[in-house]
């Protein structure tokens, strides 16, 4: 489980450090904080650096081109003062060639783990089907492999533990099946099964977290990565939520990064991490600007986050 984060020269980082932190970690911030690009680097960090997941990280943003390897220069600081982005011991490293015809150009050859071999990074190679060190749920309408991830789990017991999470967004909600044509629910007291997009966004958000959790035990990093929790869900679905987070990422040996534009996410939060078996769980830190334009992380410990929910303090 990591217990801090260094990040240099990486998107709108020029470096940024992260200490104390606990198995779930709430991030909030301004827009352009960098939220989403914290859990970009720690989606390539779990992934060793795997060219394929740099490769979809980038067509996230739609930054990447196929066979075009400055689609790289994305994921460096505009000001970078070396040629090394640094994600704890994951290095990328740019190098500077030259040719007389063109004149200088960029080509970013490969990246390093310590202790390990170079890597080359290859634009050619496929974003579609990254090769995850992790779990990573994107905000909204971007692309989630749920088919995939539930076939691992339907028919098995966490699939019990899956169905046990959303339930707590409806608690009617008695049987799941995902297939490629969409996801269907089985209601309590109705014969036929519905399509669960009418539910509301809340059900399939707090699925996507449910599989997650399920999921991010079996990876590499046991690393689950989620932007924007709140998405779809009332302030009273958070609350059973975040219970059922907590809980099975202890069970589970999980730790958990989401971020946040919510307030009643971030009370929430602080409500269920201050409770006695969840004492020294849980992690909540800001993002914001300083004065020179630089990225700094702000860290609450429990007591800190209860007062200013207390005196309804400006968190998220």
């Amino acid at each position: 489980m990591l217990n801090s984060i260094q990040i240099e020269n990486f998107r709108l980082f020029e470096r940024l450090n992260i200490e104390g932190l606990k198995r779930i970690n709430l991030i909030a911030g301004m827009n352009n904080s960098g939220k989403t690009a914290l859990l970009e680097a720690l989606r390539i960090w779990a992934a060793d650096g795997d060219g394929t997941v740099i490769n979809a990280t980038l067509k996230d943003r739609g930054e990447f081109t196929p066979g075009w390897i400055e689609s790289y220069e994305g994921l460096f600081h505009p000001d970078a003062k070396n040629n090394s982005v640094a994600i704890n011991r994951l290095h990328i490293k740019r190098h500077i060639g030259s040719n007389k015809e063109i004149g200088n150009y960029f080509v970013f050859p490969f990246l390093k783990m310590e202790n390990s071999a170079k890597k080359t990074l290859n634009p050619n190679d496929s974003p579609d089907f990254p090769r995850e060190g992790c779990i990573f749920i994107p905000f909204a309408l971007q692309p989630f492999p749920l088919e995939q991830l539930w076939k691992k789990i339907s028919l098995r017991p966490d699939e019990d533990k899956v169905i046990e999470v959303v339930k707590q967004a409806d608690p009617r909600i008695m049987a799941i099946d995902v297939r490629s044509d969409g996801v269907r629910v089985r209601l309590s007291g109705q014969s036929s099964p519905v399509s669960m997009g009418r539910l509301g966004d809340g059900i399939m958000q707090t699925l996507k977290i449910a599989i997650g959790l399920v999921s991010a035990k079996n990876t590499q990093k046991r690393l689950l990565l989620i932007d924007e929790i709140e998405s779809g869900l009332h302030h009273s679905v958070q609350l059973l939520v975040w219970e059922k987070v907590f809980h099975y990422a202890a069970e589970w040996d999980v730790q958990v990064f989401a971020t946040t534009h919510s307030q009643d996410a971030v009370r929430t939060f602080a409500e269920v991490a201050g409770r006695p078996e969840n004492e020294g769980q849980g992690c909540y830190f800001r993002l914001e600007r300083t004065d020179n334009g630089q990225i700094r992380a702000v860290v609450y410990d429990m007591q800190q986050l209860a007062t200013s929910m207390e005196y309804d303090l400006e968190t998220a």
